[in-house]
Protein backbone atom coordinates (compact mmCIF):
# COMPACT_ATOMS: atom_id res chain seq x y z
CA UNK A 1 0.00 0.00 0.00
CA UNK A 2 1.75 3.26 -1.01
CA UNK A 3 -0.23 6.84 -0.68
CA UNK A 4 1.60 10.05 -0.54
CA UNK A 5 0.73 13.37 0.01
CA UNK A 6 3.74 15.80 -0.54
CA UNK A 7 4.03 19.38 1.69
CA UNK A 8 6.25 22.34 1.17
CA UNK A 9 8.52 21.04 3.62
CA UNK A 10 7.75 17.44 4.64
CA UNK A 11 5.84 14.54 3.16
CA UNK A 12 4.04 11.49 4.91
CA UNK A 13 4.13 8.07 3.34
CA UNK A 14 2.24 5.06 4.80
CA UNK A 15 3.71 1.46 3.46
CA UNK A 16 4.42 -1.62 4.02
CA UNK A 17 7.91 -1.90 4.79
CA UNK A 18 10.09 -5.37 4.46
CA UNK A 19 13.61 -4.89 5.85
CA UNK A 20 16.07 -1.89 6.64
CA UNK A 21 19.44 -1.72 5.31
CA UNK A 22 21.83 0.71 6.46
CA UNK A 23 25.45 2.00 4.80
CA UNK A 24 28.38 4.06 5.93
CA UNK A 25 30.05 4.98 2.88
CA UNK A 26 32.33 7.41 4.33
CA UNK A 27 29.13 9.78 6.06
CA UNK A 28 28.10 10.45 9.15
CA UNK A 29 25.12 8.85 10.52
CA UNK A 30 22.51 10.07 12.97
CA UNK A 31 23.90 8.96 16.21
CA UNK A 32 21.54 8.75 19.73
CA UNK A 33 21.30 8.02 23.21
CA UNK A 34 18.43 6.51 24.80
CA UNK A 35 16.09 8.97 26.15
CA UNK A 36 13.42 8.62 29.12
CA UNK A 37 10.11 9.64 28.06
CA UNK A 38 7.70 10.77 30.67
CA UNK A 39 4.18 11.77 31.38
CA UNK A 40 4.47 14.93 33.18
CA UNK A 41 2.03 15.67 35.91
CA UNK A 42 3.74 18.89 37.25
CA UNK A 43 5.25 21.97 35.97
CA UNK A 44 8.58 21.67 34.08
CA UNK A 45 10.94 24.36 34.70
CA UNK A 46 12.61 25.73 31.32
CA UNK A 47 16.09 24.45 30.15
CA UNK A 48 19.16 25.91 30.66
CA UNK A 49 21.62 26.16 27.53
CA UNK A 50 25.19 25.01 27.66
CA UNK A 51 27.73 24.89 25.05
CA UNK A 52 27.31 22.27 22.36
CA UNK A 53 31.40 22.24 21.43
CA UNK A 54 32.05 20.96 18.09
CA UNK A 55 29.26 21.41 16.41
CA UNK A 56 30.43 19.04 13.67
CA UNK A 57 30.63 15.65 16.67
CA UNK A 58 28.20 13.45 16.55
CA UNK A 59 25.63 13.88 19.62
CA UNK A 60 23.52 12.58 21.75
CA UNK A 61 20.12 13.17 21.21
CA UNK A 62 16.45 11.25 20.64
CA UNK A 63 16.06 7.46 20.08
CA UNK A 64 15.78 6.12 16.48
CA UNK A 65 11.74 5.64 15.44
CA UNK A 66 12.09 1.73 16.01
CA UNK A 67 8.18 1.09 15.06
CA UNK A 68 7.03 3.95 17.17
CA UNK A 69 5.60 5.01 13.57
CA UNK A 70 4.28 1.12 12.81
CA UNK A 71 0.29 1.74 13.02
CA UNK A 72 -1.22 -0.31 15.87
CA UNK A 73 -2.74 -3.57 14.06
CA UNK A 74 -4.73 -4.19 17.06
CA UNK A 75 -6.51 -0.75 16.67
CA UNK A 76 -10.44 -1.65 16.22
CA UNK A 77 -11.60 0.38 12.80
CA UNK A 78 -14.84 1.05 13.73
CA UNK A 79 -17.65 3.61 13.12
CA UNK A 80 -19.27 3.03 16.13
CA UNK A 81 -18.35 6.55 16.98
CA UNK A 82 -20.77 8.06 14.30
CA UNK A 83 -23.49 5.39 14.83
CA UNK A 84 -23.81 5.59 18.54
CA UNK A 85 -24.59 7.77 21.45
CA UNK A 86 -20.92 6.54 23.09
CA UNK A 87 -17.90 8.77 21.44
CA UNK A 88 -14.43 7.42 21.93
CA UNK A 89 -11.66 10.34 23.02
CA UNK A 90 -8.03 9.79 21.93
CA UNK A 91 -6.15 11.98 24.87
CA UNK A 92 -2.37 12.95 25.03
CA UNK A 93 -0.08 14.85 26.91
CA UNK A 94 2.85 16.48 25.08
CA UNK A 95 5.33 18.50 26.46
CA UNK A 96 7.43 21.00 23.78
CA UNK A 97 10.55 21.61 24.09
CA UNK A 98 13.71 22.86 22.53
CA UNK A 99 16.49 20.83 22.62
CA UNK A 100 20.43 21.83 21.55
CA UNK A 101 22.36 20.55 24.61
CA UNK A 102 20.40 21.30 27.53
CA UNK A 103 20.15 19.96 31.16
CA UNK A 104 16.61 19.23 31.90
CA UNK A 105 15.05 19.32 35.70
CA UNK A 106 11.68 17.16 35.24
CA UNK A 107 9.63 16.44 38.40
CA UNK A 108 7.13 13.82 38.02
CA UNK A 109 6.07 12.19 41.08
CA UNK A 110 8.57 13.92 43.42
CA UNK A 111 11.39 12.34 41.97
CA UNK A 112 13.92 14.41 39.76
CA UNK A 113 15.07 12.87 36.15
CA UNK A 114 18.19 15.24 35.68
CA UNK A 115 18.88 14.33 31.42
CA UNK A 116 21.41 15.99 29.24
CA UNK A 117 20.37 16.16 25.15
CA UNK A 118 22.00 16.72 22.11
CA UNK A 119 20.56 16.49 18.86
CA UNK A 120 22.79 15.84 15.51
CA UNK A 121 19.37 13.82 13.18
CA UNK A 122 22.25 13.76 10.97
CA UNK A 123 25.26 14.16 12.25
CA UNK A 124 25.12 17.84 13.08
CA UNK A 125 24.64 18.96 16.12
CA UNK A 126 22.32 21.90 16.25
CA UNK A 127 18.88 23.21 18.03
CA UNK A 128 15.74 22.06 17.35
CA UNK A 129 12.20 21.39 18.69
CA UNK A 130 11.09 18.14 20.21
CA UNK A 131 7.40 16.91 21.74
CA UNK A 132 7.84 14.12 24.49
CA UNK A 133 11.65 14.09 23.53
CA UNK A 134 10.77 13.00 19.76
CA UNK A 135 11.08 14.94 16.86
CA UNK A 136 8.95 14.01 14.62
CA UNK A 137 6.60 14.19 17.53
CA UNK A 138 3.92 10.96 18.21
CA UNK A 139 2.32 9.32 16.27
CA UNK A 140 -1.65 9.96 16.66
CA UNK A 141 -4.37 6.99 15.70
CA UNK A 142 -8.18 7.89 15.67
CA UNK A 143 -11.40 6.72 13.95
CA UNK A 144 -13.62 9.00 11.59
CA UNK A 145 -16.42 10.04 14.85
CA UNK A 146 -13.78 9.94 17.76
CA UNK A 147 -12.94 12.81 19.54
CA UNK A 148 -9.15 13.86 20.23
CA UNK A 149 -7.64 15.67 22.73
CA UNK A 150 -4.30 16.87 23.35
CA UNK A 151 -3.08 18.46 26.36
CA UNK A 152 -0.41 21.37 25.48
CA UNK A 153 2.94 21.99 27.71
CA UNK A 154 5.27 24.58 25.93
CA UNK A 155 8.39 24.91 27.71
CA UNK A 156 9.98 26.89 24.67
CA UNK A 157 11.17 30.49 25.08
CA UNK A 158 8.36 31.64 22.45
CA UNK A 159 4.75 31.03 22.19
CA UNK A 160 3.60 27.88 19.84
CA UNK A 161 0.83 26.55 18.42
CA UNK A 162 -0.58 23.24 16.81
CA UNK A 163 -2.53 23.03 13.35
CA UNK A 164 -4.31 19.85 12.45
CA UNK A 165 -3.85 19.67 8.75
CA UNK A 166 -6.96 18.49 6.80
CA UNK A 167 -9.32 18.61 10.02
CA UNK A 168 -12.31 20.28 9.16
CA UNK A 169 -12.81 21.77 12.87
CA UNK A 170 -16.50 22.41 11.81
CA UNK A 171 -18.01 23.73 14.62
CA UNK A 172 -14.61 23.90 16.78
CA UNK A 173 -12.63 26.27 14.26
CA UNK A 174 -10.92 27.77 17.62
CA UNK A 175 -8.98 24.31 17.34
CA UNK A 176 -7.56 24.82 14.27
CA UNK A 177 -4.49 25.99 15.78
CA UNK A 178 -3.79 28.92 13.22
CA UNK A 179 -2.36 32.14 16.15
CA UNK A 180 -3.36 35.79 15.23
CA UNK A 181 -6.30 33.39 13.20
CA UNK A 182 -8.23 31.00 14.45
CA UNK A 183 -6.96 31.30 18.36
CA UNK A 184 -4.21 33.32 20.73
CA UNK A 185 -0.90 31.62 20.75
CA UNK A 186 0.01 28.98 23.33
CA UNK A 187 1.99 31.10 25.73
CA UNK A 188 6.08 30.82 26.09
CA UNK A 189 7.32 29.61 29.23
CA UNK A 190 8.88 32.68 31.34
CA UNK A 191 10.72 32.05 34.96
CA UNK A 192 7.70 31.09 36.66
CA UNK A 193 5.34 28.51 34.56
CA UNK A 194 4.98 26.70 31.66
CA UNK A 195 2.38 27.55 28.61
CA UNK A 196 -0.77 25.48 28.42
CA UNK A 197 -3.28 24.51 25.94
CA UNK A 198 -6.19 22.16 25.39
CA UNK A 199 -6.94 20.81 21.77
CA UNK A 200 -10.31 19.33 21.24
CA UNK A 201 -11.81 18.35 18.10
CA UNK A 202 -13.26 15.37 16.15
CA UNK A 203 -11.86 13.29 13.49
CA UNK A 204 -14.13 14.13 10.16
CA UNK A 205 -12.54 12.86 7.53
CA UNK A 206 -10.34 9.34 7.09
CA UNK A 207 -7.01 9.48 5.31
CA UNK A 208 -3.43 10.05 5.76
CA UNK A 209 -2.65 13.84 7.64
CA UNK A 210 0.11 15.64 9.64
CA UNK A 211 -0.11 18.12 12.35
CA UNK A 212 2.69 20.83 12.89
CA UNK A 213 3.43 23.99 14.35
CA UNK A 214 1.26 27.51 12.67
CA UNK A 215 3.76 29.47 14.75
CA UNK A 216 6.78 30.87 12.51
CA UNK A 217 8.28 28.56 11.09
CA UNK A 218 8.92 26.20 14.22
CA UNK A 219 7.45 22.98 11.94
CA UNK A 220 10.92 23.13 9.93
CA UNK A 221 12.92 22.91 13.16
CA UNK A 222 11.16 19.64 14.00
CA UNK A 223 7.63 20.57 15.26
CA UNK A 224 5.11 18.51 13.85
CA UNK A 225 4.45 14.45 13.31
CA UNK A 226 1.80 12.11 11.53
CA UNK A 227 -2.26 11.95 12.30
CA UNK A 228 -3.91 8.95 10.95
CA UNK A 229 -7.68 8.97 10.75
CA UNK A 230 -8.88 5.11 9.98
CA UNK A 231 -12.77 4.50 8.95
CA UNK A 232 -14.57 1.07 7.58
CA UNK A 233 -15.06 2.90 4.13
CA UNK A 234 -10.94 2.70 3.15
CA UNK A 235 -10.63 0.92 0.47
CA UNK A 236 -7.53 -0.83 1.10
CA UNK A 237 -8.27 -3.61 3.93
CA UNK A 238 -5.68 -4.68 6.84
CA UNK A 239 -4.91 -8.27 6.44
CA UNK A 240 -6.16 -7.96 2.77
CA UNK A 241 -4.96 -5.30 0.76
CA UNK A 242 -1.73 -5.10 3.02
CA UNK A 243 -0.06 -6.86 6.32
CA UNK A 244 2.05 -4.28 7.85
CA UNK A 245 1.16 0.09 7.54
CA UNK A 246 3.79 2.03 8.55
CA UNK A 247 4.29 6.17 8.16
CA UNK A 248 7.35 7.94 6.82
CA UNK A 249 7.57 11.96 7.16
CA UNK A 250 10.80 12.91 4.59
CA UNK A 251 11.84 16.63 5.31
CA UNK A 252 14.45 18.84 4.34
CA UNK A 253 16.64 19.82 7.12
CA UNK A 254 19.09 22.53 7.49
CA UNK A 255 22.06 22.78 9.79
CA UNK A 256 21.12 26.64 10.39
CA UNK A 257 17.59 27.33 12.86
CA UNK A 258 14.79 27.85 10.43
CA UNK A 259 14.21 31.57 11.97
CA UNK A 260 17.78 32.31 11.47
CA UNK A 261 17.39 31.35 7.72
CA UNK A 262 13.86 33.41 7.61
CA UNK A 263 15.92 36.49 9.25
CA UNK A 264 18.54 36.86 6.95
CA UNK A 265 16.03 36.35 3.58
CA UNK A 266 14.32 39.08 4.78
CA UNK A 267 17.57 41.30 5.50
CA UNK A 268 20.41 41.11 2.67
CA UNK A 269 19.74 37.67 1.74
CA UNK A 270 21.22 34.03 3.49
CA UNK A 271 24.77 32.59 2.32
CA UNK A 272 24.48 35.61 0.08
CA UNK A 273 21.32 35.10 -1.55
CA UNK A 274 17.83 36.20 -1.89
CA UNK A 275 16.42 32.64 -3.02
CA UNK A 276 14.92 29.84 -1.16
CA UNK A 277 18.10 27.83 0.21
CA UNK A 278 18.49 24.10 -0.48
CA UNK A 279 18.56 21.81 2.59
CA UNK A 280 22.18 20.26 3.97
CA UNK A 281 20.58 16.88 4.14
CA UNK A 282 16.88 15.21 4.49
CA UNK A 283 15.39 12.88 7.06
CA UNK A 284 13.28 9.96 7.38
CA UNK A 285 11.38 10.12 10.41
CA UNK A 286 13.66 12.38 11.88
CA UNK A 287 17.22 10.68 10.73
CA UNK A 288 19.72 11.41 7.96
CA UNK A 289 23.42 11.45 7.32
CA UNK A 290 25.72 14.32 5.84
CA UNK A 291 29.20 13.44 4.22
CA UNK A 292 31.95 13.97 6.33
CA UNK A 293 33.61 15.91 2.96
CA UNK A 294 30.89 18.38 2.56
CA UNK A 295 29.17 18.95 6.18
CA UNK A 296 28.00 22.29 5.16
Amino acid sequence: MLSVAAFSLLSLLPLSLAAQHEHELGRRTASYDPVTTVTQSTAVPIATVVPIGDPRGPGRGLPPRGQQYRLNSSFEITDTPLTSTFKATRSYDWLIASVISIFLSIVIDANIINRAKTAAPDGYSRNLITINGLTPGPLIEANVGDTVIVNITNTLASSTSVHWHGMYQNSTPWMDGVPGMTQCPIPAADDTSNGTFVYEWVAQDYGTYWYHSHSAVQYTDGLQGPLIIHSPDDPLKRGVDFDIEEVIMMADWYHDEASTIVNELLDSGYQGSIAAPSPQSALLNGQGEISTQHPD
